[in-house]
Order: structure tokens, then C-alpha cells, then sequence
């Protein structure tokens, strides 16, 4: 025996599957909702197309349409094809005592047909198929709403992307201009590692110094007052000051030594003529 969907689908949906049948016989309806009532369905019935129509409509959705193929106002492939396009999220299974392969063709053609049973039924057979037509159905809403919300996330990275990209382009532009100024400030600047080695020096230093001072010992490239500034240098940020006369020139110099969490990591000379 197949056990009822019940248990299984409101662990999932919060509710019953909610099937409608059609057919213009009342006594297959009959059959069939004696076959279905224990299955945990709620159970609609229409006897022809329009009025199945018109549930779908008022009282819709529906997880599953059960249809027959020859009624009067219009077949059964007919009110397949119209569900399909007005509510493609209901399941299409349709019942037929009519076996021809052209007739079973179009109706997968035309209406996107489940499943194709032949009258009279199997009772164990439909029960199965309409479980798995509802099955089939959930499951496909359940990759849709998945494809929903990747699409969605795509989207929230697409934007993060861009942000990133517009926070890396504003840090370079800051990084360049901040490149140039310190290039091209007012004043000579020397920056020197906790090693004592030159990583740093701007146009004005280089013009006092010469080209050839980065990655030189400090010693070797600054004039012997600086040296022992930065021998004698503290850590706790404050700085040394004096004056020296170098290429000319009466300078003004401070050093100070940048430190970072508490931490000596080397030290800044700033040189500048004495006005």
C-alpha cells in the first residue's frame, strides 16, 4: 500500500497538496475522490473545463490538475494547454480511456502532460503517479526559489564587486596623490627602517643627498649631526631637532620616530630651509 502524502507535505508546504479533478462523469469523480480521500489531498471537482477554469482562478493554486481527455465544452489537451500557460506551477496528469499514440503525443506536446494513464485504472498505479506528480512539483518550485535567491546573491556581489572596485580605484587615486605630495612637498623627506636603512626620499632630499641613497645605511648617505640623531632616537614618538648647513643651504631638521602599537618601527626626517 501506498502511505498517505499527509506527514510527508505538511513538513514541507504547512499544508495539504491540493488536487482538482475533472472529468464530465460524476461517477468517476465519485471513484476517484473515494480512491483519493485517504491520501491527505484536499479534493476539488469541476464536471468540464470552464468550470475547472474557474476554480483555478478563484480558488487557486492548485499542486496537481487530473483530467479527462473528451468532455464537451472543450478537451482535455485543451484545458491542459490553457493551465500550462496560466499557472505553470500546477502538475498535469490526465486520465483517458482513449490510447492512441497521437492523442497521448499531443497532449505531452501541446499541454506539457506528466503523466498519461489510461481508463480504467490501476488504483496502486494512479496513487503512485499522482504522489509523484506532486513530488515533481514541489521540487521543481523548490529549484526555482533556489534559482531565485542564487540569482539574487549574484546580484548583492555584482554590487559588492563594483563597490570594491570603486573603493580600490579611490585608494589608488588616494595612494597617487599622497605619492605626489609627499614628492613634492615644500620640504626634504627621509624615512629610514628600525635597521637604519634609507626606504624613503622625496625630490627635495634627493636634490640635497643625490639619487643613490634608497636602501644605503643611513650612516652612509646623512650628514654626521642627522646620524647621531637618529643613533641617539627614541621610541615613544617624541622627536630631535637642530640646524645644519648642507649643500649651501641653512637647514632646519626634526627626527621622530614612528611608532606603531607601541613599537619603534623607524624614523622620519623632515629637512627644510631656513627662511
Amino acid at each position: 500500500m501506498i502511505k498517505p502524502l499527509e506527514s510527508q507535505t505538511r513538513a514541507t508546504t504547512q499544508r495539504p497538496p491540493r488536487v482538482l479533478l475533472v472529468d464530465d462523469e460524476v461517477a468517476i469523480l465519485n471513484a476517484e475522490r473515494r480512491l483519493l480521500r485517504n491520501e491527505g489531498y484536499e479534493l476539488f471537482t469541476a464536471t468540464h473545463g470552464a468550470q475547472a477554469l474557474a476554480l483555478l482562478e478563484s480558488d487557486g493554486p492548485f499542486d496537481l490538475l487530473v483530467t479527462d481527455f473528451r468532455m464537451e465544452d472543450m478537451t482535455g489537451i485543451e484545458l491542459l494547454e490553457k493551465v500550462q500557460s496560466q499557472w505553470p506551477d500546477t502538475q498535469r496528469v490526465m486520465l483517458s480511456g482513449y490510447s492512441q499514440v497521437d492523442t497521448i503525443l499531443e497532449a505531452v506536446n501541446r499541454g506539457a502532460v506528466y503523466k498519461f494513464l489510461a481508463k480504467p485504472w490501476n488504483d496502486e498505479e494512479l496513487k503512485l503517479s499522482l504522489r509523484r506528480a506532486i513530488e515533481q512539483g514541489a521540487l521543481e518550485r523548490a529549484n526555482a526559489q533556489l534559482l531565485k535567491e542564487v540569482e539574487h546573491q549574484n546580484l548583492r556581489l555584482m554590487a559588492l564587486n563594483t563597490q570594491l572596485e570603486q573603493y580600490y580605484d579611490d585608494a589608488i587615486r588616494g595612494l597617487n596623490f599622497n605619492q605626489s605630495l609627499f614628492q613634492w612637498i615644500d620640504a626634504a623627506v627621509l624615512t629610514v627602517d628600525y635597521d637604519g636603512v634609507v626606504v624613503g626620499a622625496n625630490a627635495r632630499l634627493i636634490d640635497l643627498l643625490g639619487p643613490e641613497v634608497i636602501g644605503l645605511q643611513s650612516r652612509a648617505v646623512l650628514p654626521e649631526p642627522l646620524h647621531r640623531a637618529l643613533d641617539a632616537g627614541r621610541i615613544d614618538g617624541s622627536g630631535d631637532a637642530g640646524r645644519l648647513h648642507l649643500a649651501g643651504r641653512d637647514l632646519q631638521w626634526r627626527a621622530r620616530t614612528f611608532v606603531h602599537e607601541r613599537e619603534g618601527r623607524g624614523r622620519v626626517i623632515t629637512l627644510w630651509e631656513e627662511l
